[in-house]
Parts: C-alpha cells; sequence; structure tokens
C-alpha cells in the first residue's frame, strides 16, 4: 500500500525519533511529510512504533492510505518533487 504520513510532534527528541523511524520506511518529501509504499505488516509495525513514540495528549500524526488511482493524481507545486514508485531499486 501508498502511505503519505504527516506529523506535528511537540518536543524535539520525540519529533527525531518518530523522524528517524519514518524514514526507515518512506521518503521524506518535506519538512514533516513522508510518503511510499510499505507493506500491510510493515504498516502495522509503524502504526505501533507512532503510537509508542507520540504523545497523545500533545502531538499529532495523519497516515493517509492512497489507492492505485490516487496515486497518478497527485499534484506537485513549487520546489517539490515526485517519489519514485517504480519499485525498481536494488538492494545488494
Amino acid at each position: 500500500m501508498y502511505i503519505i504520513v504527516c506529523y506535528d510532534i511537540a518536543q524535539d527528541r520525540r519529533r527525531t525519533r518518530l523522524l528517524n523511524r519514518l524514514r526507515g520506511e518512506l521518503e521524506h518529501v518535506q519538512r514533516s511529510v513522508l510518503e511510499g509504499e510499505i507493506s500491510e505488516r510493515g504498516y502495522l509495525e509503524l502504526m505501533e512504533d507512532i503510537r509508542r513514540i507520540m504523545d497523545l495528549q500533545t502531538d499529532t500524526v495523519r497516515v493517509y492510505r492512497a489507492c492505485q488511482r490516487c496515486q497518478t493524481s497527485f499534484e506537485h507545486l513549487g520546489t517539490a518533487w515526485e517519489v519514485d514508485t517504480s519499485g525498481d531499486d536494488i538492494i545488494i
């Protein structure tokens, strides 16, 4: 599945922990926005980690699931760049 994660974390330490965790799975496309392809299991583990890292009283994390059709309708303006979703990466 393709997801978009936006966050607003009040404390620097938690924000850094969350960003590092998200970067392990997704592409960093804006200051507090990451997106990318993730497996269902990876998604469930990521959501569990997000809940563990954030403070539910002061922080906000929004996770959007984008269907295949929706992915082709994203528009980028300004200095934004597109995330490569081809899946042709080779890890050695």
